[in-house]
């Protein structure tokens, strides 16, 4: 298991569209310098610690947080994808969801994920918008 965080310097662009826009891409009024994500080995003074999993059984892919506060669990979270996403999209659709709800709650914290490709693509992810 890989322990890591996810940094995020546009916070404060964020409501612009109220998320990002709906093609995907960072919302147009973020400066370039900012439209980087810093991965660090671990955040200290956090107040959470979060654990990702994507899975697919059959037919049915989804994926599930659980959300710990000073280690005891605070919020489990587990959402059915269309039956069409893979594994990997399930792992990266977590991981959105927490750093969506780390920003909305102006919370510190620490993921833990055990999937190798959705970090590889989180560290070299870069803006696809021309602005």
């Amino acid at each position: 298991m890989v322990l890591w965080n996810i940094k995020s310097r546009w916070e404060n662009y964020r409501n612009e569209s109220d998320s990002k826009e709906k093609n995907g891409e960072w919302p147009s009024n973020v400066p370039i310098e900012l439209r980087t994500l810093d991965i660090i080995p671990k955040v200290l003074n956090n107040q959470y610690e979060v654990y990702t999993d994507g899975s697919r059984i059959g037919d049915d892919t989804g994926f599930s947080v659980c959300i710990l506060k000073n280690g005891e669990p605070f919020k489990i979270f587990q959402f059915k994808l269309n039956k069409n996403n893979t594994v990997f999209q399930a792992e990266l659709a977590a991981i959105d969801f927490v750093v969506c709800w780390a920003l909305e709650n102006g919370v510190r914290f620490n993921i833990h994920t055990d999937n190798q490709s959705s970090i590889k693509v989180l560290r070299r992810a870069r803006s696809r918008s021309a602005t």
